[in-house]
């Protein structure tokens, strides 16, 4: 088995995590959901959902073996890992200050 970036069973497993993350709650976040703003609670629900699901369509992309969409899969793969950023900040702001 081929485990390369350009095997589509990684989008499959990300995507499987993408749709856990939505469906599952974190704790965390309904109890931030009075100390914090709008924006915030959103970045703590939805942004490790959306990455995930950027990731997955990165991956799929990857696995089309055409040169031009390698770029464009690496550019919503540098998505995924703002989102994930934002994510991460938006998590040490609620739990430290």
């Amino acid at each position: 088995m081929n485990w390369s970036r350009n095997n589509p069973l990684w989008g499959w497993l990300s995507l499987v995590l993408a749709v856990m993350h939505a469906v599952v709650s974190p704790r965390d976040v309904h109890q931030a959901e009075s100390l914090s703003p709008l924006a915030i609670h959103i970045i703590l629900r939805w942004f490790p959902s959306l990455t995930w699901l950027l990731l997955a369509v990165s991956f799929f992309i990857q696995s089309i073996f055409i040169a031009p969409r390698k770029t464009q899969a690496n550019r919503i793969a540098f998505a995924a890992l703002f989102c994930y950023a934002t994510f991460i900040v938006a998590f040490m702001y609620i739990r430290y200050f």
